[in-house]
């Protein structure tokens, strides 16, 4: 009865670690080849580089130290809204996302020209 226990122990923790291998798998894969698509852009000059609307709340607020809380005038972004891209939190959020943009890249050639 303990070898039966013990082996249901066992195969129940093996398939608990194939399903999240292969959850992280699949978010890995589909990560890759959403930046994959835009690898010409990270070819670019560092100060050529302007934002664009599939780049993710995070990787703007970090890459371009932008205060998005600011802008977007929220207290905090929760962990979920860090990870959408700029379309999508303007899609969601009902605003216009050219002119976020465009105010964004403003932005930025404020900060290079000091």
């Amino acid at each position: 009865m303990k070898k039966k226990h013990k082996l249901l122990v066992l195969i129940l923790i093996l398939l608990i670690s194939i399903g999240m291998i292969s959850i992280f798998s699949i978010k890995s894969y589909n990560k890759y080849m959403k930046w994959n698509q835009h690898k010409d852009y990270f070819k670019q000059d560092k100060s050529k580089q302007k934002i664009e609307d599939w780049m993710t709340l995070r990787y703007i607020g970090s890459e371009f130290d932008i205060d998005l809380k600011k802008k977007f005038n929220v207290a905090s972004f929760s962990f979920s809204q860090k990870r959408l891209t700029l379309n999508e939190y303007c899609s969601i959020n009902n605003l216009d996302c050219r002119i976020i943009i465009k105010d964004l890249n403003k932005e930025i050639n404020k900060q290079t020209n000091k």
